[in-house]
């Protein structure tokens, strides 16, 4: 008795995972992206030394604030740009003046 409600319930349990996959074609192809795209901040590398000298900070504090090592600030300033989340914190570095830099490095340690 036991067995075929078991093997009942397997059976409407597939329908229903099918049922769902189709539901979920039917509306990626209606909205196929509602998430609308962040565009990436964009740096020149006159720019990032530019922020950096504005701050006063060095390579290693820059590194310390982007999360990163001190040569990859270096590498930044000779042309390597950024990936995504550097660029963000860049961005966001941007609206910061001095003191409040200072304050986040000493929260950092």
């Amino acid at each position: 008795m036991h067995s075929s409600e078991i093997a009942s319930l397997k059976r409407r349990s597939l329908q229903l995972e099918k049922d769902l996959a189709a539901m979920r074609k039917i509306l990626e192809k209606a909205a196929p992206s509602e998430q609308p795209e962040v565009a990436v901040p964009r740096i020149t590398t006159k720019g990032f030394i530019a922020l950096r000298k504005r701050l006063g900070l060095s390579a290693e504090s820059m590194a310390k604030l982007l999360n990163v090592s001190s040569a990859t600030v270096y590498n930044y300033e000779s042309g390597t740009q950024p990936r995504k989340p550097q660029l963000e914190r860049i961005a966001v570095l941007k609206t910061k003046g001095k003191r409040e830099v200072s304050e986040i490095l000493s929260t950092l340690g």
